[in-house]
């Protein structure tokens, strides 16, 4: 993006903002469309593909919520601005991409074995829970993934890695203390429910869709005509 970001921004009604949201919404489905119909299914290819199309749930949810609670409103920024990290990491290189796809199947056994912490220790299930983390675990043996390793590496440092720390540092602080009951969400929330934080919630929504929509599109070739918004 040229220029600063006040050149880019026209501030509207919130009938023009659910418009645009919606617009956007659109372009991501047949983008999302056009790949899964032109591109080879490989690896990258379906992870690119998974990523453009999991914009739309928080897309669908910001524009139903446009005067809702802030918490959703940030909830769904940070969720756009997530994705956006993940997509620069996994188009960084093939290691990111693999790496990527190793934290897929450590986080299925992370969640898994918290199920079975949660469940009774005569719950029939239980067997069945442990018999799949066996099944992943051997998954990730068999395409070389690490099985000792089930973390997930944070967003901050991946962040570093792809040149968006400042913006982390700045953007990622404000979402955190609106997307968690934080002391000055629950004690001064009224500070942060103002039309400012709103547009913040609602551009930066938008700039991280469409700039994964651009670098994903340049990548697989996506036709330009597609982009129009």
């Amino acid at each position: 993006m040229n220029g600063s970001l006040k050149d880019h921004v026209r501030i509207g009604s919130m009938d023009d903002v659910s418009n645009r949201l919606n617009s956007i919404s659109e372009a991501v489905k047949k983008n999302a469309e056009w790949v899964l119909t032109n591109c080879e299914r490989n690896e990258e290819n379906v992870v690119l593909y998974n990523l453009l199309a999991a914009f739309l749930p928080y897309l669908n949810l910001m524009q139903m919520h446009l005067s809702g609670p802030i918490p959703l409103l940030g909830f769904c920024t940070r969720s756009a601005y997530e994705l956006n990290v993940q997509t620069r990491r996994v188009l960084s290189s093939s290691a990111d991409l693999q790496e990527w796809l190793g934290e897929a199947a450590g986080d299925q056994i992370e969640a898994i074995e918290a199920l079975v912490s949660l469940s009774a220790s005569d719950d029939p299930s239980r067997q069945a829970l442990q018999e799949e983390v066996k099944r992943i675990k051997a998954i990730k043996t068999k395409h070389g993934f690490d099985s000792s390793n089930n973390k997930s590496e944070s967003v901050f440092n991946i962040a570093k890695k792809v040149g968006l720390e400042c913006e982390h540092r700045a953007l990622y602080k404000l979402l955190s203390k609106i997307t968690h009951p934080t002391s000055c969400l629950v004690n001064s929330g009224y500070l942060m429910n103002d039309e400012q934080t709103r547009n913040v919630m609602f551009i930066h929504a938008q700039i991280y869709v469409l700039d994964t929509l651009c670098r994903i599109s340049d990548r697989l070739g996506v036709p330009k005509e597609l982009l129009n918004i």
